[in-house]
């Protein structure tokens, strides 16, 4: 084939990508416009015998028009639900315990005999579209970044993409991207300032399975008695008490300040409760609830107080937030950085969160030995067992390498800078209607008196007893948080869980600030 005058050469194989990317596409679109319209209104002739097999046929389904209004065929409830409008755009489907169920109707999704057709699958596809297009203009509590364009990851979704095994073991298994892996090892083994030929680590399904590595680790270095005390604050994830009980571990919870931070002085009261026990500490960058960061340094200088040696203890770092925040702003907070030239041992990191990749996804590194002393030969994969899971997705590899190409150091600061900035003006925001909150500094999680239900549940809100919080991310702009405002003030002051709708523009998810 010809080529341009740039000098790029045409090849059948990009000529194959694209049309498999133009081909996916255009699935995806038939499946939103085509199946929502014509679509349904098959999908209503045949309504009885799909049901038939679940419950019976209520005599106005029988007689049901193909006239029927969409807007009618969407908020029709199931026995035992209700429908509700927060404003001219959202509806949620409350279950019969008053809480949110998604818009699509459970029984009507059960597997049977038979095959269910095409028609059907693109029918019940295209609600749950609907349904995730609605809920992510409305997302604040999670601390998700829903703003990764993955056009370019379709492709692939026809491969098994499969990094079984140890990273940097090859197996007999081919279709892997474990090139795209050790890049973003590199990446991250980078800015946490540990050499290449000092670490391992791998990609993980989540934050939580990071924190499950690094404890399992922390808790394999002290073998033959695996006896160290595992020490947490109280606002720590629960994936690290989960692990605690998992692996049969002593467990110290560590009081926290109002602000969500250890106190250190009851670290100190605690480690000396077991001081013939090696101690594992889980240091938390970015807490799940308030956003907060222990300090590193400060955890250190305790150890050092009670005569710890280096080898009797083991620090693990849960930076599945804040691991991507705190190096592009450590040059203002050199106590709380993350850094393997101190006495650290693993740090976990979501890749989900502030990178935004679109399935759960992170990272865990440690230092090399801490795997050698885990790892065992597997003949059936050809490979080595170092990892929490046996197959891996291949696939997030691939799309936390494209988060990562796409920004790059500079593109993450900006991140970084937009979200502490945008945090700070909903802060703003709520100080000024008399709502008490609380940010925390280098955070972007806005933590503030829990609003009435309805606005918790349209916007998704992560609460804690008479607290709640929103979590600012790259995909959260200042439109969306002046609307989230407007519904919380509006609400508070009618004294009613009823919301008002919005009289300005509601396109919230799209534009800037």
């Amino acid at each position: 084939m010809s080529s341009n005058t740039s000098g790029f050469q045409l090849t059948p194989g990009h000529v194959y990508t694209a049309s498999l990317s133009v081909a996916a596409v255009f699935s995806l679109l038939v499946m939103y416009d085509v199946a929502k319209t014509a679509v349904k209104r098959k999908y209503r002739r045949h309504r009885r015998s799909s049901l038939s097999a679940s419950r019976p046929i209520r005599e106005e389904e029988e007689e049901e028009d193909d006239d029927e209004s969409e807007e009618e065929d969407e908020t029709r409830s199931v026995a035992g639900e209700s429908v509700i409008s927060v404003d001219h755009h959202t509806k949620i489907r409350l279950g019969p315990d008053g809480r949110p169920v998604s818009g699509l109707q459970r029984d009507r999704l059960v597997v049977r005999d038979g095959r269910m057709s095409d028609t059907e699958i693109n029918m019940h596809l295209s609600t749950l579209l609907d349904h995730l297009k609605e809920r992510t203009r409305h997302h604040l509590g999670y601390p998700y970044n829903l703003s990764f364009r993955s056009d370019n990851l379709v492709p692939f979704l026809q491969y098994s993409v499969n990094n079984l095994g140890d990273p940097f073991v090859a197996s007999n298994y081919g279709v892997h991207s474990r090139d795209f892996e050790i890049a973003v090892l590199d990446f991250f083994a980078n800015i946490y300032q540990i050499p290449r030929d000092q670490y391992w680590g791998y990609c993980t399904c989540s934050g939580t399975e990071g924190n499950l590595l690094g404890i399992l680790y922390g808790r394999e270095k002290f073998m033959p008695k695996r006896d160290a005390v595992l020490y947490c604050s109280r606002d720590t994830h629960y994936s690290v008490p989960k692990a605690a009980a998992m692996y049969r571990m002593d467990l110290e919870l560590i009081d926290s300040d109002e602000t969500g931070e250890m106190i250190y002085a009851d670290l100190e009261r605690k480690l000396m409760r077991h001081p013939d026990r090696p101690a594992l500490i889980n240091v938390n960058v970015g807490t799940t609830v308030k956003g907060a960061s222990d300090t590193v340094d400060e955890v250190l200088a305790v150890l050092k107080k009670l005569n710890i040696p280096r080898e009797r203890f083991y620090n693990h770092v849960d930076g599945a937030l804040s691991g991507v925040i705190l190096p592009f702003v450590s040059s203002r907070c050199e106590n709380k950085r993350i850094s393997f030239d101190k006495p650290i041992d693993s740090v976990s990191v979501s890749g989900h969160k502030m990178l935004g990749t679109p399935m759960p996804s992170g990272i865990v590194i440690t230092r090399l030995e801490h795997s050698k002393r885990w790892a065992s030969d597997v003949e059936y994969l050809n490979s080595t067992d170092t990892t929490i899971m046996g197959s891996r997705n291949g696939q997030a590899a691939i799309a936390m390498w494209v988060a990562l190409q796409r920004k790059g150091i500079d593109g993450l600061r900006a991140d970084v800078v937009q979200c502490i900035d945008n945090a700070k003006y909903l802060k703003e925001l709520l100080d000024g209607s008399g709502i008490k909150s609380w940010l925390n500094e280098f955070s972007t999680t806005v933590t503030f008196e829990r609003p009435p239900e309805d606005v918790v549940q349209k916007w998704q809100l992560a609460c804690k007893g008479d607290i709640a919080h929103a979590v600012v991310m790259p995909s959260v702009h200042k439109k969306k948080l002046r609307a989230f405002h407007h519904d919380f003030v509006e609400a508070r002051q009618r004294g009613t869980e009823e919301l008002p709708k919005d009289p300005r523009d509601t396109t919230l998810f799209t534009g800037g600030g």
